[in-house]
């Protein structure tokens, strides 16, 4: 139980710093047909995938709820399949997406101090993710990101050090997020929404 809360309380308070300055500065503006954009991964409401809506939103970008975007697809299913239309136009309702494919932290031995005991160890997040047009074909990535700190070892502190672990990854998971936002905002989204209107122009004039 205390664990639950101290790892609660870590996380809060990661995003409540994340809130007060660590964002990255002025707005992401994206073309029209850009937005919303959506964030998949295993779980949606992992403390990465939070993190980096923040960040996207802190930009002004308008992020998708996935919970919106599985019934609009659903819908289309239902109103489009018997039309022969149900794979380009439920393709094109999904928007670009971010997908957080792979995520992994490490904990290992930094320095050795007296008696050969550890006296830090290296904390490792790691995450791999991609972007995708709304054909859902990938267009940047996969990128692997990385965040590395030090972590002085008490074991005389065994709780403290255990919440200090707790507060130091969100603060890292908090910096992968704004690397994923980096990168996005590097990407071009009006050249590639001039190809996709290119791509489905010649389908889009073929139809009766």
């Amino acid at each position: 139980m205390l664990k639950t809360t101290t790892f609660y309380t870590a996380l809060a308070t990661a995003l409540l710093v994340s809130a007060c300055g660590f964002q990255l500065r002025g707005n992401l503006e994206l073309p029209a047909g850009a937005e919303p954009i959506s964030i998949r991964s295993a779980n949606s409401y992992s403390p990465l995938s939070i993190a980096l809506k923040n960040s996207l939103t802190s930009q002004q970008v308008k992020v998708a709820d996935d919970a919106a975007v599985a019934a609009e697809q659903i819908i289309n299913a239902e109103t489009l399949s018997e039309q022969g239309e149900y794979k380009v136009k439920q393709e094109q309702t999904q928007g670009f997406q971010i997908h957080l494919l792979k995520q992994n932290r490490e904990r290992r031995t930094l320095t050795l101090g007296a008696g050969a005991s550890v006296a830090e160890y290296q904390l490792i997040e790691t995450v791999t993710f991609d972007l995708r047009n709304p054909l859902g074909q990938t267009v940047l990535g996969p990128v692997t990101l990385s965040e590395y700190k030090a972590l002085p070892n008490d074991p005389n502190k065994v709780i403290s050090s255990s919440e200090e672990t707790d507060l130091i990854r969100q603060e890292m998971l908090l910096a992968l997020a704004q690397k994923i936002a980096r990168q996005i905002s590097r990407f071009d989204f009006a050249k590639e929404l001039d190809k996709l209107a290119k791509t489905t122009a010649p389908a889009a004039n073929s139809q009766p």
